[in-house]
Order: C-alpha cells, then sequence, then structure tokens
C-alpha cells in the first residue's frame, strides 16, 4: 500500500483561505485552525496534488480534536476542490459528527455516526472500497456505512481538505494530529 501523510511542518505546497478573524498555526506535526469571534468566519486549508486515486480503495486515518460542539462546521475530506468537489470522509455540524460522500454531479450522502463533546479527541477512518462502499470508523468501531453517491473511481484527489467555520459569533478550534492516507499501488 501506498501512504501519503501531511507532515505538519509547514504550510508549503497547501492552499489557505482566511476569511474574518479565521487563523491557522501548522507546526510540530500540528495543524490548529481557529475562527476567532467574527461570525461566518473560516478557514480552509487544501492541497493542490492529485496524488489519491479513487480507483485505489483509499483509507483516511486522522486524529482530531475538537474545541467546541455548538455553532460549527467542519470538514475533514480526501477530495477535489472546486465547484463539483468530489470526496469522502468526516463533517461536523454542531456536535453531530457525519460520515459523507460525493460525486462529481453534486449529489451527496451524509449519515449521522455520533454526538461529539466539545474538547474531545477522536480517532477517525473512513475506507472507501472503491466503487462499492465507504466504512466510517470512530476511535476503532465501525458506526456507519454509505453505499450511494460514492466519488467516481476513475477521478483523482488532494490527501488533504479541512474547513472549520463558525455560525456564531464565537471562537472554534480543531486541531489534527495525525492525517493519512493509504491506497493500493
Amino acid at each position: 500500500r501506498m501512504h501519503i501523510r501531511f507532515t505538519g511542518e509547514s504550510d508549503q505546497g497547501y492552499t489557505i483561505t482566511i476569511s474574518g478573524s479565521a487563523s491557522y498555526d501548522i507546526s510540530s506535526g500540528r495543524i490548529h485552525l481557529e475562527t476567532g469571534t467574527t461570525q461566518s468566519s473560516y478557514v480552509q486549508i487544501y492541497n493542490n496534488e492529485t496524488l489519491v486515486d479513487f480507483s485505489k480503495n483509499p483509507v483516511l486515518r486522522c486524529k482530531v480534536k475538537i474545541g467546541s460542539d455548538t455553532n460549527q462546521y467542519v470538514n475533514l475530506y480526501v477530495g477535489q476542490y472546486g465547484a463539483w468537489m468530489q470526496h469522502f470522509g468526516f463533517r461536523i455540524e454542531g456536535n453531530m459528527l457525519y460520515g459523507r460522500s460525493r460525486t462529481s454531479n453534486n449529489n451527496e450522502t451524509q449519515i449521522a455516526l455520533k454526538t461529539i463533546v466539545a474538547g474531545e479527541e477522536l480517532t477517525l477512518e473512513a475506507v472507501y472500497y472503491s466503487g462499492s462502499r465507504i466504512e466510517f470508523y470512530v476511535d476503532g468501531e465501525l458506526l456507519g456505512t454509505i453505499t450511494t453517491n460514492l466519488p467516481e473511481t476513475t477521478e483523482k484527489a488532494s490527501q488533504i481538505y479541512l474547513w472549520l467555520s463558525n455560525a456564531a459569533a464565537e471562537n472554534k478550534t480543531l486541531d489534527v494530529y495525525y492525517w493519512m492516507v493509504e491506497q493500493d499501488w
């Protein structure tokens, strides 16, 4: 299996977009995202390299700490960037963790996996059996499976797409301690 890992040593090679009072820090193997207290602030990080091949059974593994459990949106994807972004991975809305998948024609499936608690550290794993299903694990436990609206196996994607935004004038934080994608050769 081929391993693609975000090293967290610098932001070189990544596209970072910040709006409002948001900020980020990448250092010592950790990504820290923060919205600040301006409502509708966001920070987005992704890389432009399409190293992940959806036809090669990609697996996303990451360890994250969620700083809040209200008024927030978090995306943790393997995906493409653009208007019709195919992806698979995890989304947090408020205090609900979802497994998520999206096709190139904007069809998506999202399933509720778990209610989160502020300050909780989670080990997340999304296993894409190309063209068949995506299994979602939280702290080693299988919590859901998606079989519809899977990314097309003819496409490739970036190994990391992160998004954090707030829906109220409150500071939200996300820490990513580990991010790795593996796939068949």
